[in-house]
């Protein structure tokens, strides 16, 4: 688990648990630094964390909704990626995975997540 992997700092390790326990994990998590494979586990870990049904020790990894994230198939993870044969992220993406959902209520867990994998390479259009 994230919150007792070496590799990572023990103050953002002790900070990040602190934070899933209380269930006062921020809105928005930008995780930079380190491996791709690190930071899917980290962000894997911070997902169990929101949708995570234990009273302690969050995130469980035994509960029906850990299991489910862990799975990749919790139906109030949604992970934002390009089309297929893509590079980018389109508008079209965009609103139908994310703008047209944001006002339903989430299906299981008390929260969705939004999953935006390489985020620094999405581009901002007006």
């Amino acid at each position: 688990m994230i919150f007792s992997d070496k590799d990572i700092p023990a103050s953002v390790r002790n900070a990040v648990r602190l934070l899933a326990e209380r269930r006062r994990l921020p809105q928005s998590v930008m995780l930079t630094g380190g491996t791709e494979a690190m930071r899917e586990k980290c962000a894997n870990e911070l997902i169990q964390s929101v949708v995570c049904t234990a009273e302690t020790g969050v995130p469980c990894g035994k509960c029906a909704q850990c299991l489910k994230a862990k799975a990749g198939v919790h139906p109030d993870v949604i992970r934002v990626v390009p089309e297929s044969g893509k590079k980018t992220v389109s508008m079209k993406v965009i609103r139908d995975n994310v703008l047209d959902t944001l006002w339903v209520a989430p299906n299981e867990a008390e929260n969705k997540v939004y999953v935006f994998p390489n985020a620094d390479e999405l581009s901002v259009i007006i």
